[in-house]
């Protein structure tokens, strides 16, 4: 069954203005935003339990009858989801909200024209509580088993045509009792079935279920559900929503209570697509009309420079009275407000605490709780200025800030009610120069449906980007400012690499299913795969154009690195050099760059130390091969104009990266700067013997995942080039140039399941320093045994994978040579279970073998001085801890997630696979379809979403540590039938 996905609470007593209700009337509908005529079928089920007080719970009569004479709750029920005369009906409702564009019609199989007779189940209501996951469940396909719900086959239950009832929604018999469970399955929530039984003959699949409290006191509860039905998410936070208000009483899916509110007007435009939201793009004087009018202009997107993935909208709200207002009564007020959207978020939703909508509001420390939760400091009415223009200035100073709290800059004031109802006000962005903003590039970049893309700029200017548009691979290129595709499109895969071989594009590409290596050539304007060794099983792949030939890298099976030569006499890869790099050394985050009659490898030997190191391939098939004798963590390469080879490399337990030179005879350190601590794609550009580096700025505050640039300066010093060139961690970033600019493409992941890139580029550094130049080398520092100073403060874990831990010793001396020695004890045991003797090297990696406590021991010495450190450490090796495979309860297809127990530092990779057991019985490919290795970047699970036709499948679940090594897997079953 599907997941729940939870509504707000309803208050079981009528507000105070409840009987206002009586006398509203609807809203006129005489407009169309967009010029959607859409209707939508509701089937309505009544149930009691077994175990239900009375026969039939709609005949009874209640406070609400006594108070304000309201009727039976069979009169309700007609009233709140028939009536299109009253104002706060479900038809009404969403008549009015979509400028009547949309029409509800709900149908009740069991009214018999008096009355509505209930369908009695077969179990009590503690039978289904007590099962709560599958207690809905069984009351739906007994519901359709028994015939309750049959109706005219004439009548239309399917108008969007997806093959499933537009939506059911279920009413509970829960008189004297009480619903406060939110996981119970009577609490007011939207979820999916996905039985087989049909109605109509179409399945069910959307459904909201409601009880006696939110199905007959108003038609709040009613609307909230029913709009996630078609979309939209809850815009309050969890359990905390008295507390932790980021929309409060401005939308109905943050605040359900009557009279009904109207969504914000973006989440009308983006969710249903009944208005268009337009974006202001410049300074200027603007008028909106309010929310409830079906005329004019309802709000505005204000967008800067400084985000792709957040803006700002402006709307105007009126707080109606109490005569004449059918709607938006109890907003906090009448005037502008102005709310934030991050798009990072799934689906936009406030659910989990991490806020998708958030509305602006000034709050200088100087207001109420009541105000605060009342969010009377959220709307701006006439004569009031919204914002901060000072960029220095934050939230705390009425500044319209972003997630991070950096200034939007942006600015409105002026604000006029005209005598037509509308508002007119002026918007001003921010100045931006003191920013050094990073531009946008006139050539936009093409769809890239995924982060992993690859580029490589050839010799005469020409960008070429293989990058994954819809399912599949293809090559564009960009040349006097335009991007246009090459050839047909490749097909999927994982790992893309591109190279240049005679001045044409090569591809390589990774079968996520069967570890094979793909390559391409573009050849007579389409592209031609090359054949490749049957036998072999590799890890990864990647290749190499170079001017004595086309190069494919591989690790096999056993972690051993190969190279494969393109022979074109043949039109096969064949072996070049086998076991290039021993599997003892285990190379991972290989990098691969041409240079004259050679090509060099850059690796870090997971398998030694993680030292960073490289190998010279000449023409004539010599090898050289050298160690910096320094461990990273990840790194990048690339070459300058004078031969030398750069790599740049994040320090292995740092938050810095420092760069290295190799003249291929030995290694010299240069300078290191500060970047993000956890993994991510960097770019290396030497330009001019200037280095340049894309890279992720994280840890500081204000900065976490950020793409940053920087450049290193001619007295030696990194500095960052310009402003953030994204306000987004980058998942993938290539730099290049051109005769004026540095240029940065990057690509990152937009929080709902696809990513985004960017173009964007930078004046040229102004005061750069060549490296070539430099003569420095990292300083040491020389003492006599007298006045060595040793101190140890401690041991840290950089790095616990599941299967290796990586420690170092935080240590400080002035002496020329410290050693190390460490052992490890099992507490349980009190074996020592790991000895490295002494060691000119403070960090050690190891691999525990059981789940339990162990007690890391370092002796530090320097000039017969002597310290240590003790660390005792619980260590659980990663495994899966669960998975699900279950329809999407938020659109079409499955949702597929696998969990581990642990996801260090978020280093694991995760992937689902799909095998087609019809495929396979047929002797035919199986696998079709995976997500690859995907990394996330934050806590344990990673869902994914797939499409299948009707059949019988098995799912893959795998986890790997981020160098690919798998760590665990499960397969399971199931049909789709």
């Amino acid at each position: 069954m599907k997941k729940k996905f939870r509504g707000t609470i309803c208050a079981a007593a009528v507000l105070f203005l409840g009987i206002i209700l009586s006398v509203l009337v609807p809203v006129e509908s005489s407009g169309q935003k967009n010029g959607k005529d859409e209707s939508f079928a509701n089937v309505v089920v009544f149930v009691r339990f077994a175990d239900s007080p009375t026969e039939n719970f709609l005949e009874d009569k209640d406070s609400l009858t006594d108070m304000y004479g309201y009727g039976t709750r069979t009169e309700r029920a007609r009233k709140f989801f028939q009536d299109t005369t009253y104002a706060a009906s479900l038809p009404s409702y969403l008549e009015a909200v979509s400028y009547g564009q949309f029409h509800v019609k709900s149908f009740f199989p069991q009214d018999n024209g008096t009355k509505i007779i209930p369908y009695t189940l077969s179990k009590g209501f503690s039978e289904y509580q007590n099962n709560s996951a599958l207690g809905e469940y069984e009351i739906i396909a007994e519901l359709l088993e028994s015939g309750t719900l049959s109706m005219d086959s004439s009548v239309n239950l399917d108008y969007n045509g997806d093959g499933c009832v537009d939506n059911l929604t279920v009413v509970m018999d829960t008189t004297g009792r009480t619903i406060s469970d939110r996981d119970g399955f009577a609490y007011p929530h939207k979820a999916n079935f996905d039985g087989s039984q049909t109605l109509n003959g179409s399945y069910i699949g959307a459904y909201n279920v409601l009880n006696v409290s939110t199905a007959f006191d108003d038609a709040g509860t009613i609307c909230h559900e029913f709009l996630h039905s078609i979309g939209y998410p809850d815009l309050y936070v969890g359990d905390d929503a008295n507390t932790d208000r980021p929309v409060g009483g401005w939308d109905i899916m943050a605040s359900s209570m009557v009279p009904l509110r109207f969504p914000l007007a973006y989440m009308r435009s983006a969710v249903s697509g009944w208005l268009t939201v337009d974006t202001l793009k410049d300074s200027g004087r603007v008028t909106l009309a309010p929310a409830t009018s079906p005329n004019g202009s309802q709000a505005y997107i204000l967008k800067t420079d400084q985000s792709e993935l957040e803006f700002f909208v402006v709307e105007y709200r009126v707080k109606g009275n109490p005569i004449d207002a059918s709607y938006d009564l109890r907003v906090p007020g009448t005037g502008l407000i102005v709310y934030r959207i991050n798009t990072r978020v799934e689906r936009l939703s406030n659910i989990t605490g991490e806020y998708g909508v958030y509305v602006h509001r000034y709050d200088d420390g100087s207001f109420s709780q009541v105000q605060l939760n009342n969010l009377e400091h959220s709307v701006f009415a006439d004569g009031s200025t919204i914002g901060n223009g000072d960029m220095t200035k934050g939230a705390s100073e009425g500044a319209i800030v972003y997630s991070d709290g950096s200034n939007s800059g942006i600015t409105i004031d002026g604000i006029v009610t005209n005598e037509d109802g509308t508002v007119s006000f002026d918007v001003h962005y921010g100045d931006t120069e003191s920013l050094d903003l990073w531009k946008k590039d006139a050539a936009s970049i093409p769809e890239c449906s995924s982060t992993m893309m690859d580029m490589v700029q050839a010799s005469d200017g020409t960008i070429y980007m293989l990058h994954k548009s819809g399912n599949a691979y293809q090559v564009s290129f960009l040349k006097n400012g335009t991007w246009e595709q090459i050839g047909n499109v490749l097909k999927d895969g994982n790992e893309p690499c591109i190279t240049l071989y005679e001045g044409r594009p090569v591809v390589s590409l990774m079968d996520p299913a069967y570890k094979k290596q793909s390559v391409f050539l573009y050849q007579d304007g389409n592209w031609k795969e090359v054949s490749l060794p049957a036998a072999d099983f590799w890890n990864k792949a990647s290749i190499v154009g170079t001017d004595f030939g086309l190069f494919s890298v591989v690790t096999g099976s056993d972690n051993a690195l190969s190279v494969y030569r393109y022979r074109a006499d043949t039109g096969i890869l064949e072996v070049y050099m086998k076991n290039l790099i021993p599997s003892s050394e285990y190379p991972v985050q290989v990098h691969l760059t041409p240079g004259e009659g050679a090509f060099y490898l850059g690796y870090r030997a997971f398998g030694d130390g993680e030292l960073l190191k490289s190998v010279k391939v000449s023409k004539d098939g010599t090898v050289l091969k050298s160690s910096s004798g320094f461990a990273c963590e990840d790194l990048t390469m690339a070459r300058s104009d004078n031969g030398y080879l750069y790599v740049l490399a994040r320090q292995k337990g740092k938050a810095e990266a420092a760069l290295f030179q190799y003249d291929d005879s030995s290694w010299k350190g240069l300078d290191s700067f500060p970047i993000g601590k956890s993994t991510a794609d960097m770019s290396l550009l030497i330009r001019g013997g200037v280095p340049y580096a894309a890279v992720r700025s994280d840890g500081q505050s204000g900065t976490d995942g950020k793409t940053a640039v920087f450049y290193r300066s001619s007295d030696g010093v990194w500095s960052q080039l310009g402003y953030y060139a994204g306000n987004e961690a980058p998942e993938f970033a290539f730099l290049y140039s051109d005769e004026e600019y540095i240029k940065l493409v990057f690509s990152y992941g937009s929080g709902n399941g696809g990513s985004l890139a960017e173009h964007k580029y930078h004046s040229l550094a102004p005061n750069g320093g060549k490296v070539e130049e430099s003569t420095s080398q990292p300083s040491s520092s020389e003492s006599s045994a007298d006045d060595t100073k040793l101190y140890c403060s401690g041991i840290y874990l950089m790095e616990d994978d599941g299967i290796t831990i990586t420690a170092g010793a935080v240590t400080e001396s002035n002496a020329e040579h410290v050693m190390y020695r460490w052992e490890i004890t099992d507490e349980r045991t009190k074996q020592i279970v790991y000895i490295q003797d002494w060691i000119e090297f403070p960090f050690i990696n190891w691999k525990p073998e059981n789940t339990g406590s162990y007690r890391l021991h370092v002796e530090v010495m320097a000039d017969n001085k002597n310290v240590s450190s003790e660390l005792l450490y619980n260590f659980s090796s990663v495994r899966i801890s669960g998975i699900c495979q279950m329809p999407n309860p938020y659109g079409n297809g499955f949702m597929i997630g696998v969990e581990t127990n642990v996801n260090p530092n978020s280093n694991l990779r995760y992937e689902l696979m799909i095998l087609d057991c019809t495929l396979l019985a047929q002797g035919k490919p199986a696998w079709i379809w995976s997500t690859g290795q995907t990394s996330i970047a934050s806590g344990k699970t990673l869902w994914a979403i797939w499409n299948p036709k009707y059949g019988y499948y098995w799912t893959y679940f795998r986890v790997y540590n981020r160098d690919g090594i798998l760590l665990d897997d499960k397969c399971f079953g199931f049909q789709n039938i």
